[in-house]
C-alpha cells in the first residue's frame, strides 16, 4: 500500500510539472519571437501549443493502450493479474520520472530569469518606438545571434 501511495504521489508531481511548466514558459515566447522577428504572432504560438498538447495526449493514450495490452489487462475484470498490475506500476513509476528529467532538463537550459526578460521587453519596446517615431525598423539592437541561440 506504501508503494501504491509513493507511486501515486510521485504520479501527480510529474502530472503538475507535465501541465504547469509548458504553460509558466508559454507567455515568454510571444515576446522573444517579436523581438527577434519585429511581428506579433501570438495566435500562431497559441495555435501550435493546443496542437501540441491535444496531439500528445492522443499519442500518449493511444501508447498507454497498447502497452496495457501487451501487459495483460482485462478489459471489464475486477482483477487483474499481475503482469498487468505490474505494467500500470511500471507506466506511472518510468513515465513519471521520465517527464520530471525532462522538465529538469528543461528548467536548467532556459535561461529566462527576471533580468534576461527584462531585457526582452526593453528590446521589444526600443523596436516598437523607433518604429513609430521614424516609420522604419530601429537599427543597431542591442543583441546578437549565433545560431539559435539568442545571446545577451
Amino acid at each position: 500500500m506504501t508503494i501504491l501511495l509513493v507511486l501515486a504521489a510521485l504520479y501527480q508531481v510529474g502530472r503538475c510539472v507535465l501541465e504547469f511548466t509548458p504553460w509558466n514558459v508559454f507567455p515568454f515566447i510571444p515576446d522573444i519571437d517579436e523581438m527577434i522577428t519585429r511581428q506579433r504572432r501570438e495566435g500562431l504560438f497559441a495555435a501550435v501549443m493546443t496542437f501540441s498538447r491535444k496531439t500528445t495526449v492522443a499519442i500518449a493514450t493511444f501508447a498507454v493502450g497498447v502497452m496495457l495490452q501487451e501487459g495483460g489487462f482485462v478489459k471489464g475484470s475486477q482483477v487483474q493479474p499481475e503482469s498487468a498490475v505490474n505494467t500500470i506500476a511500471m507506466m506511472l513509476f518510468i513515465g513519471t520520472a521520465g517527464l520530471l528529467l525532462i522538465a529538469l532538463w528543461q528548467a536548467l537550459t532556459f535561461h529566462l530569469n527576471k533580468q534576461t526578460h527584462k531585457i526582452f521587453v526593453d528590446e521589444v519596446e526600443r523596436l516598437k518606438s523607433a518604429w513609430f517615431e521614424t516609420g522604419r525598423d530601429a537599427t543597431g539592437p542591442t543583441y546578437r545571434r549565433r545560431s539559435d541561440r539568442l545571446l545577451v
